[in-house]
């Protein structure tokens, strides 16, 4: 049987809230029903299509499709653009 430090010490490690007073059975209890929440990715949809984008910086951009004067606007893929600071889909 574990002690009770080490059974708050578990329920501390997964974020459990208990009141100074609760029984080692219940928190014990608390434990194995935790389910903790699963991590979340955010994955962001990039497609293959080509777009006009603007140079809205004020330096060059040198891109696959060549180089990209401020104010300028060049072809690209979406994925490709990720790449580069400064372009702003047209």
């Amino acid at each position: 049987m574990l002690d009770f430090q080490e059974i708050k010490r578990d329920a501390d490690a997964l974020g459990l809230s208990y009141r100074s007073d609760i029984k080692p059975e219940t928190l014990l209890k608390r434990i194995q029903n935790h389910t903790p929440a699963p991590d979340l990715k955010v994955v962001e949809v990039v497609s293959d299509s080509v777009l006009t984008f603007k140079n809205t910086s004020k330096r060059n951009i040198f891109t696959s499709n060549g180089r990209c004067s401020p104010n300028d606007t060049v072809v690209l893929t979406e994925v490709e653009s990720l790449t580069h600071k400064g372009l702003e889909l047209c």
